[in-house]
């Protein structure tokens, strides 16, 4: 359920970035598609430990005690989508990530990763590949050790998601993430840190553009916006590149589309 609800939040932003930015051009897609051919190669391999990581999984997935919040929308200059939601506990210790990719061609990314004391210890990715009319649906995780070196990969596939389900997981050649793309992310660094990018006007409302030449991001602005907003507003070319610090909130309008509304914009020192 949750993989649903928010991959339907993702997909209302991703709609509206893409009217902001650029129409998508509809892609030629053939009436006879072969489906993916699956990335998975199977190995022999013995977990025992699986069920002491189920565990930790379970604890950090069943606690009420965890606050989440959205990271920023991001448009890439591949018109690919990249956002993320983020569980931490009240020390603010991320314990959790659920990050959101979408690609141009259709094809998309949900990947959990789960954190114990700072370190990654399991991630877990749901993979949609498309090819004209075919799909492919891989389902892939990784147990990473006390190092964060991966010591067990298992996946299934298949061309249809609902089957997914009632096959069993086989040992893969081990596979790894960038945990350093997700911590950014998270703290808006490297390619998705919030330099000024200037404005833009989309049905009457005017909108700030934060990002890199790699990843941009945009935010609406009304009369309660706070901070330096005035200052960015009466001379742009003067702070084009500066850093920001940005707080938002997310907001469903009577279109349905989900918006990201500036709270606060302070032009860093």
């Amino acid at each position: 359920m949750l993989r649903l609800l928010y991959f339907l939040k993702v997909f209302s932003v991703i709609t509206f970035s893409a009217l902001i930015f650029q129409s998508c051009k509809e892609k030629e897609s053939s009436n006879e598609s072969d489906p993916p051919k699956s990335p998975l190669k199977k190995v022999e391999a013995n977990f025992p430990q699986e069920e002491m990581f189920a565990e930790l999984i379970k604890e950090i997935d069943s606690s009420k005690e965890l606050t989440s919040g959205p990271t920023l929308h991001y448009l890439s200059n591949d018109e690919s989508h990249t956002s993320a939601l983020v569980f931490f506990d009240s020390e603010k210790s991320i314990k959790k990530v659920i990050v959101q990719d979408v690609r141009k061609d259709g094809s998309s990314e949900l990947c959990s990763y789960y954190f114990r004391g700072g370190g990654l210890f399991y991630w877990v990715s749901e993979e949609t590949k498309t090819n004209g009319d075919a799909f492919e649906f891989t389902i892939t995780k990784s147990y990473l050790d006390s190092a964060e070196q991966v010591v067990y990969s298992c996946g299934k596939t298949h061309v249809e998601y609902d089957s997914l389900e009632f096959m069993p997981f086989s040992a893969i050649e081990k596979m790894t993430k960038d945990k350093s793309r997700v911590i950014q992310l998270v703290n808006q660094l490297g390619p998705f840190e919030t330099l000024f990018r200037g404005f833009s006007d989309f049905n009457g409302i005017k909108f700030m553009v934060v990002g890199t030449d790699e990843f941009t991001s945009t935010l609406e602005i009304d009369e309660n916006s706070k901070g330096d907003v005035s200052k960015l507003l009466k001379s742009p070319n003067a702070f084009m590149g500066k850093k920001l610090n940005v707080s938002f909130t997310n907001y469903t309008k009577e279109d349905n589309i989900e918006y990201q509304r500036l709270l606060k914009v302070t032009i860093r020192k």
